[in-house]
């Protein structure tokens, strides 16, 4: 026959042991959700970055066009200038009569 001593000796084993396991389920459980919590992440991560690289080619195709034609016009404008400059010369006008282009 059990004596209140072996009930309460027994009472704490299995509240130990239950504890026990009750605490290595509640790990795995944690490091199941840790787990697709980063995976989740991971992904949003990914397409946010996607989704900016997206938007960026674009834009970094149309600044080398746009600086293209600015370089572009720049040279133009450097020609049409060194011109008026010749035809100044042989016209016989001082430098900075007339207003400057660059």
């Amino acid at each position: 026959m059990l004596t209140q001593r072996d009930i309460k000796i027994i009472e704490k084993i299995v509240d130990d042991r239950l504890d026990v396991k009750l605490e290595e389920k509640l790990e795995e459980k944690l490091e199941e959700k840790l787990e697709k919590f980063y995976l989740r992440i991971k992904n949003d991560i990914a397409q946010y970055k996607a989704d900016i690289i997206a938007v960026l080619n674009p834009l970094r195709e149309d600044h080398e066009v746009v600086a293209y034609q600015v370089k572009s016009v720049r040279e133009d404008v450097d020609v049409v200038h060194s011109r008026v400059q010749h035809l100044e010369k042989i016209a016989g006008i001082p430098q900075g009569v007339l207003p400057s282009v660059a």
